[in-house]
């Protein structure tokens, strides 16, 4: 039987009287891999912080390797050999791959003059990509020219720096396409083999039962179970994250659709989006399906802010012609944008989810003067959140406190609260559990049935599968597949992979 490494006992933790963990127990095993699930606020992320010494416990043991350890900082964590990788990249683009692995203990050469030693250090960075089983990113390349999951893999070369004994995967693969994340997978499983110790965080459940050995369940704050994979199965995975026999993910269409409410002819982005040209009615959810790459990270931003990419297009709302060079202009117009990058372009973390959820649009609650209607307001946002099943302890909560499911529920509520006839949606569901996707996906069927157009922009070709009543396929800057039929995941996945137009 492998050696416990280490062992939380009894773990509570409470936030502004908020109970987010009660007494749970977790615990790993050398060179194990243990995979972290449960919905939205389950308390995956504050347990995994007071594992890794941001957060201290209210009370319970932590034992590494059999010695009972109190964390009060990070820098305590890392000491015991416990890291943090979170889902956010965190790499020094205008640094090398060697200064980024060793940036902190960055080696010298001996005399008067200290001068960094770059034979050392370039030494170093190869032993610890080899212990990852990589052999094709070279020491002195700069990062900014990696690729995502070669980003991942400095990350994981510089948790090694210095006897890792545990290693944190917060959502790893968010950004990565299918063959990057196996690359990653491989040298999961090296680090595996040398003894280190794997916490997986994920909401791919497909990734969960292929990298696993175990998989433990949190649902509202309490450890609900912890199976060996080869003894249970995805049903009962999510029934264990839920706490209900789960339906169908994706609502049913309703097939009334009303007249055309945006046309987009010869949309051009330079070196992204050759042309595209569709018309949304109202009640319609047109998906975008396209692999990293494919020019369809570029749309949003090419609706709603057009000078900044140097994009061209002929653009009309209700007959209108619209010119949005600027993000103004675009809500102006009634066109609202959920962005995929919500910890950057989404959220004001340190508001509250009120403030994050009316800021855009304070002038509905005015009236004519500059006194803000607070009630009127917090009538509005109430509806919201209730319609969205919003997870919070009340509506002055600073919204980073919330998880990463309901604060993409918050950015979603943003323009519902301003009224918005045509919305675009990036991403809507990365990162998030399967119960608020479902929550997601019932609300945007609701918001085509009152009439609202919707425009999904996603590379999980299930959700534009499952979600779209016309789904478009988007290759090197072309449309490739362009049908209101139903279609399968292959089908899309093949169309997406196998078109290689150049980009003019």
């Amino acid at each position: 039987m492998k050696d416990v490494v280490f062992n939380l006992k009894n773990i509570n933790k409470a936030f502004n009287g908020v109970r987010v963990l009660s007494d749970v127990n977790f615990d790993l095993k050398r060179g194990e891999i243990v995979s972290l699930l449960g919905a939205n606020g389950a308390g995956k992320s504050t347990l995994m912080k007071i594992l890794t010494g941001v957060y201290t416990k209210d009370s319970g043991d932590i034992e590494v390797e059999g010695q009972s350890i109190s964390f009060v900082t990070p820098q305590d964590a890392i000491a015991k050999g416990i890291k943090l990788l979170p889902q956010e990249i965190s790499v020094m683009p205008d640094m090398t791959v060697a200064e980024n692995i060793c940036l902190g203990d960055l080696p010298e050469k001996s005399g008067f003059i200290k001068t960094l030693d770059y034979d050392a250090m370039n030494g170093k960075t190869l032993r610890l990509l080899k212990q990852l089983g990589v052999s094709n990113i070279k020491p002195d390349s700069l990062v900014s020219v990696l690729t995502t999951q070669q980003k991942r893999i400095v990350e994981l070369a510089r948790a090694l720096d210095g006897e890792a004994k545990v290693i944190v995967l917060d959502e790893p693969t968010a950004s990565l396409n299918r063959n990057e994340s196996q690359a990653l997978f491989e040298s999961i499983r090296e680090l595996s083999n040398r003894g280190v110790s794997i916490v997986f965080i994920s909401h791919y459940l497909d990734e969960v039962f292929e990298i696993s050995d175990r998989i433990a369940v949190l649902r509202d704050g309490q450890m609900i179970g912890s199976y060996a994979k080869e003894e249970t199965s995805v049903d009962e995975v999510l029934n264990a994250m839920l706490g209900i026999t789960t339906g169908p993910l994706f609502p049913d269409s309703d097939d009334t659709k009303g007249e055309p409410i945006f046309s987009l002819s010869n949309m051009q982005v330079p070196g992204h989006i050759n042309e595209l040209t569709f018309q949304l009615r109202e009640g319609e959810i047109v998906g975008l399906f396209g692999l990293i790459g494919s020019g369809l990270e570029y749309f949003g931003q090419a609706i709603f802010d057009s000078k900044a990419l140097g994009g061209t297009m002929d653009l009309k709302v209700r007959g209108k012609r619209v010119h949005t060079e600027d993000p103004q202009t675009a809500i102006r117009a009634g066109i609202g944008l959920v962005s995929a990058e919500r910890k950057r372009d989404g959220i004001i973390p340190d508001m509250s989810v009120a403030r994050n959820m009316t800021l855009a649009h304070i002038h509905q609650f005015t009236q004519n003067t500059s006194i803000v209607d607070r009630e009127k307001e917090k009538t509005l946002v109430t509806r919201w959140i209730d319609n969205l099943g919003i997870k919070l302890a009340d509506l002055e909560q600073e919204i980073r406190f919330l998880s990463g499911g309901n604060q993409q529920k918050v950015c979603l509520a943003r323009w519902l609260v301003s009224g918005i006839k045509v919305l675009i949606l990036e991403e809507p569901t990365r990162g998030v559990d399967i119960g608020a996707k479902k929550d997601i996906y019932r609300c945007l069927r609701d918001l085509a049935q009152e009439g609202v157009a919707i425009v999904v922009t996603s590379t999980d070709a299930e959700e534009i599968a499952g979600i779209a009543d016309r789904k478009m396929v988007l290759a090197h800057g072309d449309v490739v597949l362009d049908t209101n039929n139903d279609i399968t995941v292959h089908e899309l996945m093949h169309a997406a992979a196998t078109h290689h137009k150049a980009l003019h």
